[in-house]
């Protein structure tokens, strides 16, 4: 167990060595309309934990049952709260991530597979959801110990560290460290050059323009100056306008058309994916997730540009705008 642990830190170390840092919590932060020369590439994500070595715990000492609901609630050394059943997640002061999160969530079905689904991410809210009932406090689980639930699992160990995984064999899990906090495996489907949308953090303000709740697609702005908009219902479209880096024509928008089934960008004076109001900036590091019918989420990346995709049944459609190129995928 001890050579299993060294192995998972001694990954984590090298991460940020090949990173050349681990300063994880100050993202860059482009000026608006100037993209920074490239982006910043998060350090390599730590592998999948192996948790067979560690001693597990009695599942009745952490057992909940609220309101019909029966999970699984404890404590981390370092201060998290998590919760197990039927997903996994912890609330607390989550270090390592690429923009500040305070927490991760781990579901037992990823989308597509379940229509309208929450996708495994970390989130910066103000409403936790993996704390213990009103009143009651949370049982600590030991260093070097592990607890497990039908087919989820968690363990901690020293150097706050927090492993969960979820499958049998493994489909999914998150480890939590100082030095880099991640999420696995890489979401599939997407093409290599593509941003891993599990090294972004879900962005829960809204995105709405406009007074009361009938505008419901989000629009959004990103540091080189593009405007967006995520617009599903019985098909519909997401993309941006605005200045679109190493396209030799006078293109001034890029989008996915799932109406259409294509994916392209093009010249115009009548742009789709703007509004009048105030638009919010995207902040770098942070993310979009649109999950009524179709999954679709937004990344704004730290050079300035976006990355946005939809995940359909049978592949995925998606562009990325970088400070010097733009691109779509899955035509």
């Amino acid at each position: 167990m001890r050579r299993q642990m060294f192995a998972v830190v001694t990954a984590i170390a090298a991460a940020c060595l090949a990173a050349a840092g681990c300063d994880a919590a100050t993202p860059d932060r482009p000026a608006p309309g100037r993209p920074s020369a490239a982006p910043r590439l998060p350090p390599p994500a730590p592998p999948a934990p192996d948790l067979n070595g560690y001693p597990q715990v009695a599942v009745d000492d952490y057992q909940v049952t609220d309101q019909q609901d029966r999970y699984l609630v404890f404590r981390t050394p370092d201060g998290l709260t998590c919760r197990i059943g039927p997903s996994v997640g912890c609330d607390g002061a989550i270090r390592g991530t690429l923009a500040p999160a305070n927490e991760v969530v781990l579901n037992g079905t990823a989308p597509p597979a379940v229509v309208e689904a929450e996708p495994d991410g970390f989130h910066q809210t103000d409403r936790p959801r993996f704390a213990p009932p009103a009143g009651s406090t949370a049982k600590l689980l030991p260093l070097r110990h592990k607890i497990v639930y039908h087919d989820l699992q968690c363990a901690v160990d020293t150097g706050a560290i927090t492993m969960c995984t979820r499958g049998l064999p493994l489909t999914g899990w998150f480890v939590l460290s100082p030095h880099r906090s991640a999420i696995g495996p890489r979401v599939a489907g997407l093409p290599p050059k593509f941003p891993d949308p599990h090294d972004f953090v879900v962005d829960e303000q809204s995105y709405g323009v406009g007074p009361g709740t009938k505008i419901v697609f989000p629009y959004f702005t990103v540091a080189s100056g593009l405007t967006c908009n995520i617009k599903i219902f019985s098909g519909g479209a997401f993309g941006c306008d605005g200045a679109l880096p190493g396209i030799p024509e006078a293109d001034n928008e890029i989008y996915v058309d799932l109406s259409a089934r294509q994916a392209g960008m093009r010249a115009t004076d009548q742009p789709r994916f703007t509004t009048h109001g105030t638009i919010k900036r995207l902040p770098a590091w942070h993310r979009i997730d649109y999950t009524y019918e179709t999954f679709t989420t937004c990344m704004a990346g730290s050079d300035g540009g976006v990355a946005c995709y939809a995940q359909l049944p049978d592949h995925s459609k998606g562009f990325v705008v970088s400070a010097h190129s733009a691109w779509t995928f899955g035509d």
